[in-house]
């Protein structure tokens, strides 16, 4: 089998080490000389290729067998690996909380901080289905007002957890102790569904922090359906998730 350095010299890419497997990452067909769309694995399972653009995998393959020779047409094809979302028991006393809290409309400092001051808005599918008020919320030492968020599971649409953003008298965020936003619960695997699941179709948009993902709401052209995802870890396992109807 060729080498991943000599393969990577070929496509015009770089040679780069995932989780202790040689990757290479180049430009897709069609695409420019910095491209790394396409993305080939060297494991254990054989030769893995992806293309992030969702290009079709048969041209790419055909151009690898001519790159490389006679002796890639043996090479073993196979499916990149999808690891299974862990299912962690809901924490109780984060929905207790949950349930305590109350809806954010029509007017509270929930409201108030989402719009005046990080110019985004609430759509009324997310108030009280995803986010709620709560003026006497337990945080750290203290007992602030917080917006409080829904973790739901990915797979089973399971609330687990809550995300807590603390507020001030100025209705901005507000420190204890150096936090301002503080989760209650087990988040992994998990999201807060800013839009039901009901509403992703063909696109999701998906950011890390509740504000962020509130932002993709108001991009011209932007998605329909989009869900805090809460850290970098829950990014990347984010499976591949079936059609609007198919849950």
């Amino acid at each position: 089998m060729i080498a991943a350095a000599e393969l990577a010299r070929l496509l015009g890419g770089e040679v780069v080490r995932v989780r202790g497997e040689e990757q290479v990452l180049a430009p897709g067909l069609g695409h420019s000389p910095g491209d790394r769309s396409l993305s080939i694995r060297f494991g254990p399972r054989g030769l893995q290729v992806h293309s992030f653009a969702a290009d079709a995998l048969g041209p790419e393959r055909a151009r690898l067998r001519k790159l490389c020779g006679k002796g890639t047409r043996t090479m073993k094809w196979t499916a990149p690996r999808v690891r299974p979302l862990a299912t962690p028991k809901p924490d109780r006393a984060a929905l207790w909380v949950w349930g305590e809290s109350e809806d954010p409309r029509p007017a509270s400092r929930v409201i108030r901080y989402l719009q005046d001051h990080r110019g985004v808005y609430l759509p009324d599918c997310a108030a009280n289905a995803a986010i709620r008020s709560n003026i006497h919320c337990r945080f750290r030492s203290e007992t602030v007002h917080c917006m409080v968020a829904l973790v739901r599971h990915i797979a089973t649409d399971r609330p687990q957890a809550i995300h807590r953003t603390a507020l001030g008298w100025d209705d901005r965020n507000y420190s204890v102790g150096g936090d301002k936003r503080l989760c209650l619960g087990p988040v992994a695997g998990g999201a807060i569904m800013l839009t039901p699941r009901e509403m992703v179709g063909e696109e999701l948009g998906v950011a890390e922090g509740i504000e962020n993902a509130l932002s993709l709401l108001m991009l011209d052209h932007g998605p329909s359906a989009v869900w805090s995802l809460l850290n970098a870890g829950n990014l990347a396992a984010l499976p591949v998730l079936p059609a609007s109807g198919a849950w």
